[in-house]
């Protein structure tokens, strides 16, 4: 329904192009006709995987924002969907995991959507709160690069406090 919010969130193996699962593979393009599938209002995809990247673009092909969310096959019908897919990494870079616990890219996710990202102090934590809080989280990285494409309100929820 249109109410609905779909959460999915993926922590695995990545290639360029998808994600390893339990028995096998799963093509960013399999995820994406799910989703395009779905009525729900807001959809989000977190993956946070080696070249998870590639989930923003059509494998091997790095595009303009606009041309990427193209390929998406237009998830969002007429503009009136929340579609965010958040990405641990570009398409060509690595994830780095924890042998100790989490990821620093999910240790850095929990803590926006914890507070640490309601720059407003308003009890709402929006999309554009938590990239921003992940941006500058990752900005002396030089390995890895969060990544966010969607169509969104970018004052929109991710979480309410």
């Amino acid at each position: 329904k249109k109410d609905d919010t779909i959460v999915f969130f993926i922590s695995t193996h990545g290639y360029n192009g998808g994600a390893c699962t339990y028995d096998g593979y799963i093509s960013t393009q399999q995820i994406r006709e799910i989703f395009h599938n779905t009525k729900a209002g807001n959809k989000f995809i977190i993956a946070q995987c080696c070249h998870s990247g590639s989930f923003n673009t059509t494998p091997d092909i790095i595009t303009s924002t606009q041309d990427t969310w193209n390929n998406l096959g237009n998830i969002a019908q007429n503009g009136r969907s929340n579609v965010v897919i958040l990405t641990s990494s570009r398409n060509y870079q690595y994830s780095y995991g924890s042998y100790y616990g989490n990821s620093y890219f999910l240790d850095q996710l929990l803590n926006a959507l914890n507070g640490e990202a309601d720059y407003n102090n308003d009890g709402i934590i929006s999309i554009e709160e938590t990239y921003n809080y992940l941006k500058e989280s990752f900005k002396n990285n030089t390995e890895q690069t969060p990544q966010m494409i969607g169509r969104f309100n970018k004052n929109a929820p991710f979480i309410e406090q």
